[in-house]
């Protein structure tokens, strides 16, 4: 037999194997997938208007998430159209005729790239063929997408409208649609309702809540500029500077910035870089030349508590936060990576560690109010380096909380020793 029929053969059986991959294999892992793409892609140069190898390397592509792959492959496919074996539809003729199995894979690729709006209608058009072998997970999908679009609608409207509680209930309803153990529906338009939530926690000065939004807005879409930019202005609000710079210089690597963009981000740039540089400056001046590295982060407004909070209260924001935004518990985790959420839960953590403890706190209390009269506290001036200690401690703490690591004892000190820091003193 010759070579190239016996190749021809081996396409075959590669068809039989992938079709029992697609209904069963899902999901798999990345280099599962990886390795399946490269060897459907040999298989197609000798059959390229297979309809089973088509359809599973497009499978397989969805579930790596390479969407404009997607709609690459079948806009070549429809000029190769018939696609073999046939489809029998007695409702259409020639070769042009609807072929509902591309039409959404082609839907499911466009809500992946974040445009719902043509997804719904692909899928709509699906669901016009009684014959469709996909129609009621098709249809099911296709409503739920509306509802979701439906109600970004209204919650754009009511926050417009200054019902800033009604707004964030809409957004959350429509997050808990697009995101389930399963699947995240639409990555880039799921990364808008996170981000448009995060805006109505901003109005209620809840910056956590705030702050934990737009990690995950930054996490289903490291090209959305307004997650970026909006999480900068939560750090700097919190004084969290470094970090504000982190959030900037990432989104300037990720895509490519419009004039306007990128002069309105380098702008913002220097004044970060000027405020760490004169804080700085200013530690150096009283004595602290070895530990200038900058100002505190303001640990009372991330936990949107003042200076004056028993530390009971500070025990029972904690507890409640971190169990909205653990890492390993998010909603997210499986589906992106968990980078953005580590840092946000190990500013918690390092938060929660100087509040529930009395002598750290008041030493925390003493500088924070000597850096917003303007002073710090150096060796040569009575003090010791909090910040230093702080950025050493943190860089350990977002390390180990990565790796699920859990920190030592809990301290067990008495809220009613507070000193320091003075009773109604707001931070913020």
């Amino acid at each position: 037999m010759e070579s190239d029929v016996l190749e021809k053969l081996s396409v075959v059986e590669s068809i039989l194997k992938l079709t029992n991959v697609q209904a069963k294999a899902f999901p798999m892992n990345k280099t599962s997938a990886e390795d399946l793409v490269k060897e459907m892609s040999t298989h197609l140069e000798y059959l390229p208007r297979s309809r089973d190898l088509i359809n599973a390397k497009c499978n397989v592509l969805l579930s790596l998430h390479k969407y404009s792959s997607v709609l690459g492959i079948l806009g070549n496919v429809k000029k190769l159209l018939p696609l073999l074996p046939h489809k029998r539809d007695p409702n259409q003729a020639g070769p042009d005729r609807f072929d509902s199995d591309l039409l959404w894979l082609e839907a499911l690729a466009c809500s992946g790239l974040g445009k719902l709006d043509k997804a719904i209608k692909l899928g709509e058009m699906c669901c016009q063929v009684d014959s469709c072998a996909i129609h009621r997970s098709v249809a099911g999908r296709v409503e739920k997408w509306k509802r979701i679009l439906d109600l970004k609608k209204s919650a754009n409207e009511a926050f417009a409208c200054q019902e800033n509680k009604k707004s964030q209930e809409l957004y959350t309803q429509a997050i808990q649609l697009a995101v389930s153990k399963n699947v995240v529906e639409c990555p880039p338009f799921t990364a808008i309702l996170y981000c448009n939530r995060s805006a109505t926690f901003q109005k209620e000065l809840d910056m956590l809540s705030a702050f934990v939004d737009c990690a995950r807005a930054c996490s289903l879409d490291p090209t959305y500029i307004k997650a970026y930019t909006r999480a900068a202005a939560i750090c700097e609000s919190v004084q969290l500077y470094p970090e504000a710079l982190e959030f900037l210089s990432e989104i300037s690597a990720n895509r490519k910035l419009s004039k306007k963009e990128n002069r309105a981000i380098s702008q913002k740039v220097r004044h970060l870089e000027d405020i760490l540089a004169k804080a700085k400056e200013l530690q150096g001046y009283y004595g602290c030349y070895e530990e200038a590295c900058g100002p505190l982060p303001n640990y009372y407004k991330i936990f949107s508590l003042d200076m004056s909070a028993e530390s009971t209260d500070v025990k029972k924001r904690y507890h409640r936060v971190a169990l909205k935004c653990h890492p390993d518990k998010d909603a997210l985790c499986g589906h992106v990576p968990m980078d953005k959420m580590n840092m946000v839960f190990g500013v918690i953590r390092q938060a929660y560690d100087v509040l529930s403890n009395d002598e750290r706190r008041r030493e925390y209390d003493k500088q924070l109010l000597d850096q917003v009269q303007g002073r710090y506290r150096g060796h040569g001036h009575g003090g010791h380096s909090f910040t230093n200690n702080w950025r050493k401690q943190n860089s350990h703490n977002h390390h180990h909380h990565h790796h699920g690591g859990r920190r030592g004892k809990k301290n067990n000190s008495s809220s009613s020793s507070r000193g320091g820091g003075g009773g109604g003193y707001y931070a913020y």
